[in-house]
């Protein structure tokens, strides 16, 4: 895993590129976001991707609201994630 600061400018780079497609889909309509938002792309000891969240939704071609096959949205998939967190934690 890179250390935060080596993951963020690599991010920075690619999110900084105009052609960069950064709002692109996989085949289950999951976005760059989603993933981010999902924990799923890991660059940190902690696994949070707040960084990654916060570039991606700062580019005007990143839909926030998007939906993937299964009509989650980042959001919802961060959601998800939280509370599954917190119910691991306080359930032990």
């Amino acid at each position: 895993m890179l250390p935060n600061v080596a993951a963020r400018a690599v991010v920075r780079l690619l999110v900084d590129k105009s052609n960069v497609e950064a709002d692109s889909k996989d085949n289950g309509g999951r976005s760059p976001l989603s993933f981010a938002a999902g924990g799923k792309i890991q660059y940190n000891p902690n696994g949070r991707n707040e960084t990654v969240v916060q570039l991606l939704i700062e580019r005007e071609d990143v839909e926030a609201d998007s939906r993937d096959k299964d009509g989650r949205s980042p959001l919802f998939i961060c959601c998800r994630i939280v509370a599954t967190m917190h119910c691991t934690t306080a359930c032990g």
